[in-house]
């Protein structure tokens, strides 16, 4: 593989700017990083004007169509994918994918979440009839403590890289209580105890503040959601304090299911550099709001919950 120097670029690492900097690959490696770099031999490329950043990674999503998603994540500068839930065969060849091509980002995925029968996910696809792939038979079923183990056992042998749990009661989606099956905070506790014994990190869903209070009272190391039904309470900021935990607040997702942000979508979907990296089906899709929030949800209360927590710093992982 050859090596190589890109100068005269504006040069961001995710917290640093240097604005005219340059860049020392060797073999497909990041080997150098300054203002001045001179290698004799070594094709130097100069690139005013422009300005070059690590590949993004995706913290959340999921790939349910087999190479669709990711393909168009790449377009969009994305080198690592997040898949926070997905069709087990898909998530295996999406990571053969990523070790056989360089157009494909890598793919760092939980295979599929520690759900329940009639619970979350399973009950909002069914609803909206949005997830043709999946037939519901193959997904877990962790339902009690005892079955903490045998599903933390699936996941390694499946080759997970972490775990997710699926904690949804629908409060903050103006469902009534019951209609979902919602998992117990202990049967939650188990299956974290049991990632934790093979040095699994653990994620949760959860959309409400009391979703997210008995999550993190379960040890979760990080939330895939910010609530938006409540404001947010000190006890929230503690218990993120206490596990060492992250959040990715999915700001986008809290404004779809409120349908705050509804404006914002559109004006996204109307730029002309989304259009031309996307198809028309998509294009049409972005313009539209979920609107299944319950009395007093806001995108609000979201976003205040992101500013109080790393404001408290707790790592906001977009």
């Amino acid at each position: 593989m050859s090596s190589f120097i890109i100068k005269d670029v504006r040069l961001f690492d995710g917290e640093e700017t240097v604005e005219n900097g340059c860049v020392l690959v060797e073999d497909g490696l990041i080997m150098e990083v300054g203002e001045d770099l001179l290698e004799a031999g070594i094709p130097v490329y100069s690139k005013s004007g422009h300005t070059l950043l690590p590949g993004l990674i995706d913290a959340h999503c999921h790939p349910y169509r087999e190479v669709d998603l990711p393909e168009q994540s790449f377009r969009f500068g994305i080198t690592t994918l997040m898949d926070l839930h997905n069709l087990h065969e898909n998530a295996v060849l999406q990571k053969q994918r990523a070790k056989e091509r360089k157009d494909f980002p890598d793919v760092k995925s939980c295979h599929f979440a520690a759900t329940i029968d009639g619970g979350w996910p399973a009950w909002v696809e069914k609803k909206l009839g949005n997830n043709p792939y999946a037939t519901y038979d193959d997904w877990p079923n962790v339902a009690t403590e005892e079955a903490a183990e045998p599903f933390i056992q699936r996941a390694i042998e499946s080759g997970a890289d972490f775990v997710k749990l699926m904690h949804e009661g629908g409060k903050a989606l103006g469902i009534k209580a019951g209609q979902i099956v919602q998992t117990r905070e202990s049967v939650q506790a188990a299956v974290v105890r049991a990632a934790h014994k093979r040095s699994l990190k653990v994620v949760a869903h959860a959309l409400s503040l009391k979703d997210t209070l008995e999550v993190l009272r379960a040890g979760v190391d990080g939330l895939a959601h910010t609530f938006f039904d409540e404001p947010i309470v000190p006890e929230v900021i503690d218990l993120y304090k206490r596990n060492n935990a992250w959040l990715n607040p999915t700001l986008n997702a809290a404004g779809s299911l409120t349908g705050d942000a509804a404006d914002i979508f559109k004006m996204f979907s109307e730029d002309e550099r989304v259009q031309r990296r996307v198809s028309k089906t998509t294009v049409e899709l972005l313009h539209h709001c979920l609107h299944m929030k319950s009395a007093g949800a806001s995108l609000e209360h979201a976003v205040e919950s992101v500013r109080q927590l790393k404001a408290a710093g707790i790592p906001i992982v977009w």
